[in-house]
């Protein structure tokens, strides 16, 4: 997730070209992909203004799925709160028809502005288009499992026009038979706040934790201890691999 978001998000003036394309209203959805299991979740990711669409998903804005006549109603699973950010986890109240092509759909939202409209940025054309997905089987049972643990790599750390960009590297092995998720758990351990996101994995053997100038799934507040777990989820959201031990570092600087 942080690949679409950096770049994208918050306005500034004195940034370099690479973060000059910001804006004050972005919404995202995982997966990425163009297919879904019929009994998968769907993250929605809002930033900015759309955060509040983020807190009234499922509640003031029903949303659902909908292929011709089959609508399917997606309830909240959970939300998580990021960097100026918050994701939503939607999992369908029935199976998706295996074959056929479902377009999201909210209801009761009206845009206050024109570009306030809820929908998918495609990461290969850089256009923003209506989500769909097409349902492929029911998974049953996944097989997750680590074949190396989470250890902490690169860290980087870069001020910029609107503030600083920040992340933490975690290199690790997976061995997966389904499409997953990772859900980090990340503790300040001088403020002992703690928060958690749900992450679509992209690389094979790393993950990048934190944010860029203008949003992220993490943010580093006071303190420089930290410690972070890692779960293994499935398509489905279901938890395959239980947190390990606490993994602690320092925020880079």
């Amino acid at each position: 997730m942080r690949t679409i978001l950096l770049g994208l998000l918050g306005w500034c003036l004195t940034i370099t070209p690479t973060f000059a394309e910001c804006a004050d209203w972005h919404t995202q959805f995982f997966p990425t992909s163009k297919n879904l299991p019929a009994n998968g979740i769907i993250i929605f990711e809002g930033y900015g203004e759309a955060v509040a669409v983020a807190l009234n998903l499922g509640t003031q804005y029903p949303i659902y799925l909908q292929a011709g006549k089959h609508k399917v109603r997606l309830k909240v699973k959970e939300r998580n709160t990021g960097y100026n950010t918050m994701q939503v986890v939607l999992e369908p109240t029935e199976a998706l028809k295996e074959g056929e092509t479902y377009t999201i759909a909210v209801e009761k939202y009206v845009p206050k502005y024109e570009h306030q409209t809820i929908l998918q940025y495609n990461t290969q054309t850089h256009q923003r288009e209506e989500a769909s997905w097409t349902a492929n089987a029911s998974i049953a049972k996944a097989s997750l499992e680590w074949l190396t643990k989470p250890t902490v790599g690169k860290k980087s750390y870069a001020e910029l026009g609107c503030g600083p960009v920040i992340h933490v590297d975690f290199d690790f092995k997976i061995k997966a038979n389904t499409p997953y998720f990772l859900k980090a758990t990340l503790t300040n351990l001088t403020t002992k706040n703690t928060s958690s996101y749900i992450l679509e994995q992209k690389q094979e053997n790393s993950v990048s934790i934190g944010h860029s100038m203008c949003s992220g799934e993490f943010n580093f507040g006071d303190g420089k201890n930290y410690e972070i777990t890692f779960e293994l989820i499935d398509a489905t959201g279901k938890t395959i691999v239980q947190k390990e031990k606490p993994i602690q570092f320092t925020k880079p600087s």
